[in-house]
């Protein structure tokens, strides 16, 4: 019996072994300074103090974060505005891309910003962000966007969720970080840039302003050998060792 038990145990290490684990692939993208971005005069000492990890405990890190900011078409300004990666991103598995991204003003129930995402094909995937559903102002102010449901109510703009990740407490600032999934056929193509669009870049209600961008691959999963799975094999060992035995008196 103890043989049998051995065996057992021997069959359930290797099945384990053989199951290879998830592991996230996380790349931060530095975020360039160039004349279409113009600084936010927001950062300082509100958010000069969070860390790279949020105090909201989300679980995403964005490693290249550092209290800066950019904003996108502000006041007037030319719109969209594009960043190129240096180094373009390869995708594999399910992608997603994450970004720290938040308004100075808004108005809600409004597509506030368009997110155009575009890979090594040109080929697109471009999402809306809606005021008070997944981007927010990123100042606590109750007369503009305040609210953050964490999905569009509209599935056509985009498979974009989004959450608080970081905030100064009382009527503070905040910082807001929305997850973009995207297409699965991308997987084998690398993420070459972003284009951020001010739909109302002519006003001063609305600038989104963008923190930090990173780009997450999931390895596509495998399933792991159930448990009913691993014991169906073990118990096919032993019936094949009672098989041996048999066979031999």
């Amino acid at each position: 019996m103890s043989r049998l038990i051995r065996r057992f145990g021997l069959v359930c290490t290797i099945a384990a072994a053989l199951a290879p684990a998830a592991r996230a692939g996380v790349t931060d993208v530095a975020i360039p300074s160039s004349t279409t971005w113009v600084a936010a005069a927001i950062n300082g000492a509100q958010i000069g103090a969070a860390t790279t990890s949020g105090n909201t405990g989300s679980g995403l890190v964005f490693g290249n974060w550092n209290g800066n900011a950019l904003v996108v078409g502000p006041e007037g300004a030319a719109s969209p505005d594009t960043i190129s990666f240096g180094t373009p991103v390869a995708l594999s598995g399910t992608s997603s891309v994450n970004t720290l991204l938040n308004l100075l003003y808004g108005v809600n129930n409004q597509v506030d910003a368009i997110v155009t995402f575009t890979n090594s094909l040109s080929q697109t995937d471009q999402f809306s962000l809606v005021g008070g559903q997944t981007i927010r102002d990123y100042n606590q102010n109750p007369a503009t966007t305040n609210t953050l449901t964490g999905s569009n109510i509209n599935p056509a703009y985009g498979r974009v969720t989004a959450q608080n990740w970081w905030n100064n407490g009382g009527t503070g600032q905040r910082l807001d970080a929305q997850t973009f999934l995207l297409p699965l056929a991308w997987a084998g193509t690398n993420l070459v840039g972003v284009t951020i669009a001010d739909p109302f870049a002519t006003t001063a209600t609305n600038d989104p302003v963008l923190s930090a961008l990173q780009v997450v691959n999931q390895p596509a999963l495998v399933p792991e050998p159930s448990v009913a799975a691993l014991l169906g094999l073990a118990l096919a060992g032993v019936a094949a060792t009672r098989r041996r035995r048999s066979a031999a008196v």
